[in-house]
């Protein structure tokens, strides 16, 4: 009598197509990948992985849309921060004695490294030794 390996259940926990979804509709929001997947209850290690495997595109593409938006609305308003600025108080023995308006540029220069910087991990390739036989 033959018998046939037990079938492979699917996990009802991990990266279910419900987490997929609120994961990359959380980070469209706060565009920090630790912070969602404390909420949705999966590490950011598993995170990355299940975004490497090839059979995940589809996620990694949403993955990468979600932080375009995120950084649409970083630009916006590191383009209104640049624009008009900053204003903080001046205070003088304690109290306030006015203002000064203070023109930030870091949000506006990580915006400009983000959209310089690829945002999918290349594939690896595969180890070769540097020595020749």
């Amino acid at each position: 009598m033959v018998t046939s390996p037990p079938r492979r259940r699917r996990r009802r926990t991990g990266w279910t197509p419900a987490r997929q979804r609120r994961f990359v509709t959380d980070l469209a929001t706060s565009g920090n990948v630790r912070d969602v997947c404390a909420r949705i209850g999966l590490s950011r290690t598993s995170a990355y992985k299940f975004r490497d495997q090839p059979h995940n595109a589809a996620f990694a593409r949403a993955w990468d849309a979600a932080l375009d938006r995120y950084m649409a609305d970083i630009a916006d308003e590191a383009a209104a921060r640049v624009s008009e600025g900053e204003t903080r108080p001046v205070k003088y023995k304690g109290a306030i004695v006015g203002e000064r308006v203070f023109i930030i540029n870091r949000l506006l220069t990580a915006l400009l490294l983000y959209h310089s910087s690829p945002r999918t991990s290349p594939a690896k390739p595969p180890k070769t030794s540097t020595l020749s036989t």
